[in-house]
Formats: C-alpha cells, structure tokens, sequence
C-alpha cells in the first residue's frame, strides 16, 4: 500500500511539472554539472530540441525542475561509444542495481526522428521496449549510427565535450561502470530562440508532376540552421486529410508510402531548427503514376485473330515501360490471367497463344521506375474462328511509308483479286472502307486524313494483316 500511495505521489507530481512546462519558445538549455569522487570535472551543456522529440524534451525538463538527477551518477562509461546516466538506483542504491531503473517510473513514447547519433548527440535509454524510456539518457563520444531510427535523439552537447571524453576515459570494471562514482547535478540554462523563418524552396517535383514512385526523389534546397524537414502529404489543398508525414535530415527524400496508381496528393514541407518550425513551403500538386496508355491493336471486339498476337498501345510521356495483362475473363481474377508482363519498354508486344477460338481481355498500365499505375480499360479479341467468316491466317505484307503523308502503300507476294483496306482512328472507330484492286503486288491509297494514329485491317481472300501508322 505504501508503494502504491508513493506512487500515486510520483505520478501526481510528474504530471504537475508537465503540465507546468507548456510549449517551449526555442531550445532550451541545460547545465550538467559533473563530479568524480566530489571533485568537479566540469560543465556539460546540451540543448533539446523540443520541436523534433516533445515528449522527451518536456520530460526531462520536469526531471531538472524537481531536481531528480541531482546525484545520480554517469553509470556506464564505454569508450568509443557512449557515456550514460540518470538512474535514480545511481543515487543510493549498490551499484549492481545501477541502469535497471525503477519499474515505477513514467515511460514515454519512442520519438524517432531523422536526428543522426553522432558525437555528442543526446539520446534516450530504453530496454527491449521502444515505449520504455524514462529518466536515462546517455551521450554519444562518437558516431553510433546504428542506433538511427530506434533510440529517440532529443539534444545535442553544445560545449564541454572535453568533460565528456574525460568521463569516458574513467577507469571502469567489467560491467563499464566507473570505478569511482561520477555524480551530476543538473539545472536550467538560457533559452535559444533563434527563429527558423525561412521557407523550404522546392527544387522538384513541379507543380502537377505526374508518375511518382516509389524510387522518385523529392528535392528542396537547404535552410540554414535547420536540422531536420517534415513533409506533409494530404488529399485536401487545406491540408485536413492529411494521409502521410514524413521527416528527414537530408535534402532529398524518396516517398515510398503513397498510393500507385493515378493518384493526387498535395504536399509541403516545413524547416525544423529543434526549436521552432518554419512556415509551410508552398503547396504543390503531385500524382503518382501515370495515365493508362490508349489501346490500338488488336481492336476491340477483333475476331479470327492469330494465335501469334501482335499487342500495340500508345506511348505515354514520362512512362519509362509497361505492364501488359491478358485474361479469360473481365475481371482479371488471378486464376484467370493468361499472361502478366512488365518492364515492357517498347509500345508492342508479341505473344503466342495455345487456344483459338478463345475470347481474350487485355490491358495495359505505365509505370515509371518499375511502378505500375492505373490499368487501362480492358477490350477483347478472340482467337481463330468465331463466326466462320475468316480463318487464322496472317497476311506477310509490306507497309511503306510511316509515317505517311500523301500515299499508302502495302506489298504482298499474294494479294487476292480484290482487297479490302479498313482504316479506324485510335479510338477503334471504323473512318473508311476501301476496294482495292492490286497492282504488281502492290495496292497503294491516297491517305488524307488529318494528322494522328491510326490502324489498318487489310483482307485479302481468307487472310489479313493489322497494324498501325502515323499520319503527318
């Protein structure tokens, strides 16, 4: 009971102090005084960067005011690595319990930010769990990077690294406690307010860029003092949906976390000194992925189709290939997926399908970086003879020039008496029939249409070919 009630205490004071501390108008700064054996060593001085880790800032902060380090002693001492202390077993208790702290103790929240732990970066102790964290902290003597991203660096030493390299030079047992006790007394120094003013400028992506993925890199340039960048990623131009934060040391990042597809998002980024963060860049407009390319060939609906297909599609600014689907079915169940190829870098693609008499469903997506966006709407053809009007024969033709600009003309070693020119836009729509009559194996058309892609059937007997051409 008696444990409960001080407990009870603890807690009541603890929130006290937190609720004492607010929101901080800058760095603050703290003074560790230190002491081997009751003899000063000297005085550390940290800053906190309660912009990047609050709730470990604030907490320390209430530790300070209630003068809860005071003679708690740097515990362990591993040269080349860290110096550590504020156990409050460090006070009173044999040194065998020192660094296992006390369970009663609030733990606060894991914090991981992009802060690097390099030398003389502040940190916080925890054991196996990440929320664990309390009252100990330690001090890097060196660059301890494997520790980025899962212990919560909240302060950095601003001078008196000298008194931190003499405490981890302390002669030290097997355990790297000193031998003899190193004690701090901690209290209160100035508040840095050097403001963080000024805005990020963004380098890349341009407004209403689209065909980001996950390996796309976004660029701002730097902002003096700044120590870290929080972007923001929202689906609302107000920024109240806000679907991904993202912070950073650096000053590019890639976006792994959005959606594929053709997706808009709207983001910003903000300069963070530790202390304050600075007003939000301006807002632009991002798409992941890329429009689903136009189909061509083979036309929808097409019938006696070879088994040896022959796919084209239009090309897609920025697309760097793509993904080309092929099913029994519309609704591409996994099961029912005939063929599934990406990395595609040309607009055509050939495929030997065993069956005829098959319908088939095709698609076609562009990806950027090896991401695929949005699928395109499917349409179908159907291998061999479904109607009884052609077989599954292919025309060897010749077609010249393409692009074209005046005359069409097709060669075929054996052309029918009469052949039949179909030509269709690039939407699929049927723009002109023509009756042709071959001449030294050539059959040639005056080709005026205005200026696009188009695609030809040409039939000859039981056979024919497809294929598509540019008009100038």
């Amino acid at each position: 009971m008696r444990q409960f009630f001080t407990l009870i205490i603890c807690l009541f004071f603890y929130n006290v102090s937190i609720a004492q501390i607010g929101n901080y108008q800058g760095k603050p700064h703290y003074l560790i005084d230190s002491y081997r054996a009751g003899i000063k060593i000297g005085t550390i001085e940290v800053e906190m960067y309660p912009s990047i880790a609050p709730k470990h800032v604030r907490n320390f902060d209430s530790l300070v005011t209630e003068h809860f380090f005071d003679t708690t002693a740097f515990h362990r001492v591993v040269p080349g690595f860290v110096i550590q202390g504020g156990d409050p077993n460090s006070k009173h208790g044999p040194k065998s319990t020192w660094g296992i702290g006390n369970p009663n103790q609030v733990n606060i929240p894991a914090e991981f930010n992009p802060i690097s732990h390099q030398r003389g970066v502040l940190s916080a102790a925890r054991d196996n769990d990440i929320n664990s964290a309390n009252s100990q902290f330690f001090i890097c003597v060196a660059a301890a990077t494997h520790l980025d991203n899962n212990y919560t660096a909240y302060g950095k030493v601003i001078s008196g690294m000298t008194v931190v390299d003499n405490i981890v030079s302390s002669a030290r047992d097997a355990n790297d406690n000193p031998l003899q006790k190193i004690e701090m007394f901690v209290s209160k120094g100035i508040v840095d307010t050097s403001s963080c003013n000024n805005s990020p400028i963004i380098i890349q992506p341009e407004n209403n860029f689209a065909g980001i993925s996950a390996n796309y890199l976004f660029k701002w340039n730097a902002v003096q003092g700044a120590l870290i960048y929080d972007l923001e990623f929202a689906t609302d131009s107000l920024f109240q949906n806000i679907v991904l934060r993202k912070s950073t040391a650096a000053l590019s990042v890639a976006i792994s976390e959005l959606s594929p597809g053709k997706v808009k998002y709207f983001w910003r980024i903000f300069a963070n000194n530790g202390g304050f963060k600075s007003p939000a860049s301006i807002t632009r407009t991002v798409y992941t992925g890329l429009d689903a390319p136009q189909l061509f060939l083979p036309l929808n609906a097409s019938i006696g189709k070879s088994t040896q297909t022959h796919f084209e599609w239009a090309k897609v600014a920025k697309a760097n290939s793509y993904r080309i689907q092929v099913c029994t079915t519309p609704a591409f169940t996994a099961s029912a997926i005939k063929l599934d190829s990406s990395g595609i870098t040309d607009t055509f693609f050939n495929y030997n399908f065993s069956l005829t008499n098959r319908k088939y469903y095709w698609r076609i997506a562009s990806e950027v970086n090896g991401v695929a966006g949005i699928n395109s709407s499917a349409i179908y053809f159907t291998t061999g003879s479904s109607t009884g009007i052609f077989q599954n024969q292919l025309l060897q033709i010749k077609q010249y020039p393409n692009p074209v600009n005046g005359t069409i003309n097709f060669d075929c070693n054996n052309w029918a008496a009469q052949v039949k020119l179909l030509i269709y836009d690039s939407n699929g729509k049927l723009i002109s029939i023509q009756i042709l009559h071959p001449e030294n194996n050539t059959i040639s058309f005056p080709f005026n249409l205005p200026k696009g892609h188009y695609i030809y059937r040409v039939e000859s007997g039981k056979a024919f070919s497809t294929g598509s051409i540019d008009a100038l």
